[in-house]
C-alpha cells in the first residue's frame, strides 16, 4: 500500500473507532437510570471496565452486586461510588388472591397435602428478632457477607461452580416452572452463602423475573447464572465486602417463606434476608 494512502487512512481509522467508542458510551450513558448505571457506562467505555456485564445484565443484580461489580474498576479508574442510601420502608405487601380456583387439577393437589398445609402454618408460631427468627425451640439466623479469610479454601477455587439443572431435566418435566425455579432457588441461595454473600442475594421474586427475562432473550438460564456465579467470586476474590449493606430487618413475618428445609428467606422487593436453621 502506497505510504501517502496508509497516512491519510491511519487517522481516518483512529477517527473512526473514536468516534465508536463515544457513540457507545453516549448511548449506554442516555439509557442509565441510577447514579452505579452512569458509573458503569463511565467505566465500560474505557480500559477499567473491559470485564464487566452488559448494562442489560449489570441491571439484573441487586445493588449490593453492582457495587461489588464496579468497586475494583472503579477504584482503579479513581471513581468513588456513591453512599449506600437506605432504602425506604415499604408497607407489607398484600398477598396475591388464591388461584384454587383457575389452578390445574395438580397444582390443586398438591396445595391440599399434609407438606403443603404446613407450609403455609410453619411461619404461625414464629417470632421476628431482628437477627433471628425464632420458631419455639428452632432458630434461623440472619445470614451475612463473610471476609474472604473466614471462607473454606475451596469457595473460591476453580472448582467452585453454580450449576443449575436444565428446566427439561428428568426431575422437572411434569413439574411447573414454579417448582422448577423452587429447586434452583434453594440451589442459588446454598453457593451464595458457600461464597460468603448471605447478605447479597437477589430474591426468588427477581430470580424467577430473570428466568422470564433469559427465556424471552433466548438464553440459557442455567448458563447465564454460571457466568454470573464466575464473575461474582472473581469479585469477591479481590474485593472487601461489609457485614451488612444495610441495618434494617423485614418488617413482620408475612415477608418471608420458608425455603427446603434449612431456610426462611424474606424481601420487601428492594431488600432480600437469608436466615439459615441453626443446630439440628
Amino acid at each position: 500500500m502506497p505510504i501517502r494512502l496508509l497516512l491519510v487512512l491511519i487517522p481516518l481509522a483512529t477517527s473512526i473507532l473514536l468516534h465508536s467508542k463515544f457513540s457507545w458510551a453516549d448511548t449506554c450513558t442516555s439509557q442509565a437510570k441510577t447514579e452505579l448505571e452512569n458509573i458503569f457506562c463511565q467505566l465500560k467505555s474505557d480500559q477499567y471496565g473491559s470485564n464487566l456485564p452488559s448494562l442489560y445484565e449489570f441491571r439484573k443484580n441487586p445493588e449490593n452486586m453492582q457495587r461489588l461489580l464496579l468497586k475494583k474498576p472503579a477504584r482503579k479508574a479513581g471513581i468513588e461510588l456513591p453512599a449506600t442510601k437506605k432504602p425506604a420502608v415499604k408497607p407489607a405487601q398484600a398477598k396475591p388472591p388464591s388461584t384454587s380456583a383457575t389452578a390445574n387439577p395438580k397444582e390443586r393437589k398438591n396445595r391440599n397435602t399434609p407438606e403443603a398445609k404446613a407450609t403455609r402454618t410453619q411461619l404461625k408460631n414464629c417470632m421476628l428478632a431482628k437477627e433471628e427468627i425464632i420458631c419455639g425451640a428452632q432458630r434461623y439466623v440472619l445470614q451475612v457477607n463473610i471476609p474472604n479469610n473466614q471462607l473454606p479454601k475451596t469457595a473460591l477455587s476453580a472448582q467452585n461452580q453454580l450449576q443449575l439443572p436444565p428446566r427439561n431435566a428428568p426431575d422437572f418435566r411434569e413439574e411447573n416452572d414454579l417448582y422448577y425455579l423452587s429447586q434452583c432457588y434453594l440451589l442459588y441461595i446454598d453457593k451464595m452463602l458457600e461464597l460468603g454473600l448471605g447478605d447479597s442475594s437477589s430474591s426468588f421474586t427477581r430470580f424467577a423475573a430473570i428466568y422470564e427475562d433469559i427465556l424471552r432473550q433466548g438464553g440459557d438460564f442455567p448458563e447465564r447464572f454460571k457466568k454470573m456465579y464466575k464473575l461474582l467470586k472473581q469479585e469477591k476474590a479481590s474485593n472487601p465486602v461489609k457485614r451488612r449493606y444495610s441495618e434494617i430487618e423485614p418488617e413482620n413475618l408475612s415477608q418471608c417463606m420458608p425455603l427446603g428445609r434449612d431456610y426462611l428467606v424474606c424481601d420487601n422487593v428492594e431488600k432480600n434476608w437469608i436466615y439459615k436453621k441453626t443446630g439440628g
